[in-house]
Parts: structure tokens; C-alpha cells; sequence
């Protein structure tokens, strides 16, 4: 990911001159919390909650087999 690529995902682009909304792929999401060491699913709670009138997420925690 270079530094274009994260300033146009930080202002929800995905491209400057057309003015699209970012759709960031999944990759692209994984390799974000590579950087920030957290996983997908926090990052994305952490941004929803954190939002004005934000939602509450609960996350079951994962079952574990025998």
C-alpha cells in the first residue's frame, strides 16, 4: 500500500479526480491492521462505535473445537 492509496481511503475516496467512494478490499483491510497491529473485526467495531450516534457491536467470542 503506498501513500496515496492510504490518503484516499482516510478522505473515503477511491479516487481523486472522479470523486468515487472507497470500496477498500479485504486485502487492503487485513494489511491496515497488519500495520496497527489489531484484527479485521476490531478495527471495524472501532470505527462504528467511535462514529456520532455509533452502534454497539457484540462479537461472540470464537467456539473452539475439541
Amino acid at each position: 500500500m503506498n501513500r496515496n492509496h492510504y490518503q484516499l481511503l482516510e478522505s473515503g475516496l477511491s479516487d481523486r479526480t472522479k470523486r468515487t467512494p472507497a470500496n477498500p478490499r479485504l486485502s487492503t483491510l487485513v494489511a491496515l491492521c497488519d500495520v496497527y497491529g489489531t484484527s479485521v473485526p476490531a478495527f471495524v467495531i472501532d470505527i462504528f462505535q467511535n462514529r456520532p450516534g455509533g452502534i454497539t457491536i457484540e462479537v461472540p467470542e470464537p467456539r473452539r473445537s475439541h
